[in-house]
Order: C-alpha cells, then structure tokens, then sequence
C-alpha cells in the first residue's frame, strides 16, 4: 500500500493541511478575485470553515482553560449561527489575534461570508493581514490593524477601537 503524506501549511506555525498546487493552507495562501475565488469549488466555503476552527482552536487555547468561554462544541456552534453569542462567563472582553490572514473579497449574500463570523467577536487584533476586499464594516467588535495590507481601495468606517500603546487604528500599514 502506497502511503500519503499530507503537505502542512509553510506558514508560521500554522499546521493546517495544504491547498491541492499550493504550499500553503486556506487561510494563507494568495487569494484572488471574488469570481476567480468562487469558480475553485468549495474554495470561499472552505475558507469560511477553516476561519470557524481557526476562532476555536484560539479560544480554546486561550480562554477555554480558565474557564472564561464553553466547551469548543458550543463556540462552534455559535461562529456557525446556531447560538446568537459566544458565551462569556467573566466580564471580561475575549481579544483575538488574527495573525497573517490572508482575506478573500466577499459578497454579503452568500451563506458562507466571513464578516458573519466577525461581527460575533468582542475584539478583533488584525495582525499582519492582508485584505482583497474593499471594505468590512464591523459595528460590534472593536478592532486594531497592525501591520495589514489592503490591495483594494478600501473603505473606511467608524469601527471601534480596540485599544492599542499607540491608540490608532491603523499601525503600519499599508493601502
């Protein structure tokens, strides 16, 4: 019997099984436009999913163990639309470092658009991002870009800020 290695992901300790032609996985590997993306079948739906266990496995790590947020079933289930919020059981905020991401553009018709996921998060630390949509407008978690690039010409809203050493937005990055 012929035995098949999985390629894991060149980014920086990520893990993840590759993208088939690709040396890295789903959440960073390059990305293209909305209609390039959405002609790789399962390709935006997959991003969408991997997001989701990427969110879990975070919070999971970071929160699970203090006991600050459910089992990582539950938080599934809520990132999936099953439960309206992400049960907190301090009252402190939940922050998340989304590290090296690189987004797809989006369309806020389909099933499977990742500012759903977003919107149900209580703070949003972008770090080293990249952007290939033109706009996310996020009114409830605050958020902070730090280092991110956004390829599109890319609108801006009054997000919340999460709060920063520097107090901006935006930290080096580029438009």
């Amino acid at each position: 019997m012929k035995k098949v290695f999985i390629r894991k992901c060149d980014a920086l300790q990520c893990g993840r099984n590759v993208q088939v032609g690709e040396n890295k996985c789903i959440l960073h590997c390059n990305k293209g436009s909305y209609q390039d993306d959405k002609l790789k079948i399962g390709f935006l739906q997959s991003f969408y999913d991997d997001l989701i266990d990427y969110i879990v496995k975070y919070y999971s790590d970071n929160y699970y163990k203090e006991g600050m947020v459910s089992t990582p079933e539950n938080l599934k289930s809520v990132l999936n639309g099953l439960f309206p919020e992400i049960p907190n059981t301090f009252n402190e905020s939940l922050r998340i470092i989304l590290s090296a991401i690189i987004f797809p553009d989006r369309d806020s018709r389909d099933s499977y658009d990742y500012k759903i996921i977003l919107e149900k998060l209580e703070e949003i630390h972008f770090d080293s991002c990249e952007f290939n949509c033109s706009s996310l407008d996020l009114k409830n978690p605050k958020v902070f870009f730090q280092e991110c690039t956004f390829k599109e010409r890319w609108t801006l809203y009054n997000y919340k800020l999460l709060e920063n050493s520097r107090s901006v937005l935006y930290l080096l990055s580029t438009f």
